[in-house]
């Protein structure tokens, strides 16, 4: 099956070359510290290729991108938390910081922005979220064995906080979702609105694994960056994702 072309995407191909070489050649760096928070259980290693390409693609300083993990944890009070105590820990809160959240790291990055869910409030100016189960993962239907993958759990309490602190409280928020994700569904990773940046899986590895390849995947990165950088974004505008 041929992959579905996203036609609010100006990238596509041989055209994201020239636009990665250009944003490499002149750096931007943001204004605002960066943070990465990763995914349900997952190690720094799962993150540090988008930080690099974060700082490349940027020209931010390396003191200025924190990630940050928390494999050990299985609640999503306990690893806000960890959060709080890096941002706090760099003198970043004073001032808004930007959050690129992977799979649950969206949901945390969102429980921080708002101080819900046990979470201590931080100033966040933006957050961006990469296959995070805005709606519920697929899998925690039927495998939940701790409490953070409990809140992931489609129609859970905590997703209803987190969009009704939204409602009252819209901290700038974009999602980006690859197609074909069986772990959360596609429309699933869409933000509280069902709209998302959404590409299809092209590679093999990214339709075997799309949840995990979405953060290896230069184009999202490259999105992100243009907004770190506050240039033109390569993303139009967001729309339902045709599937999951």
């Amino acid at each position: 099956m041929a992959p579905i072309i996203n036609p609010d995407f100006t990238a596509h191909g041989a055209a994201l070359a020239p636009v990665l070489a250009a944003m490499r050649a002149s750096p931007r760096p943001p204004a605002e510290p960066v943070v990465i928070t990763t995914g349900w259980r997952a190690p720094r290693l799962s993150a540090l290729r988008l930080r690099r390409r974060l700082i490349a693609l940027t020209g931010a300083s390396e003191d200025r991108v924190a990630l940050v993990s928390y494999p050990d944890l299985g609640r999503v009070d306990r690893a806000a938390e960890r959060v709080a105590r890096v941002v706090r820990e760099r003198g970043w809160d004073e001032r808004p910081v930007s959050v690129v959240g992977i799979s649950m790291g969206g949901l945390v990055a969102r429980a921080l922005a708002a101080g819900v869910l046990g979470a201590p409030k931080l100033a966040i100016g933006r957050v961006f979220t990469l296959a995070t189960p805005h709606a519920g993962a697929r899998l925690a239907r039927w495998i939940r064995p701790d409490a953070a993958a409990r809140v992931m759990r489609p129609g859970s309490n905590e997703l209803a906080v987190l969009d009704e602190a939204f409602k009252t409280d819209p901290t700038p928020l974009r999602t980006y979702t690859l197609l074909r994700d069986w772990w959360v569904g596609g429309r699933g990773t869409a933000g509280p609105d069902g709209l998302t940046h959404w590409l299809d899986a092209v590679t093999p590895f990214q339709k075997t694994l799309a949840h995990f390849a979405i953060v290896h995947d230069v184009r999202f990165a490259a999105d992100i960056a243009r907004r770190l950088r506050g240039e033109e974004p390569l993303f139009v505008r967001p729309t339902p994702p045709p599937r999951d």
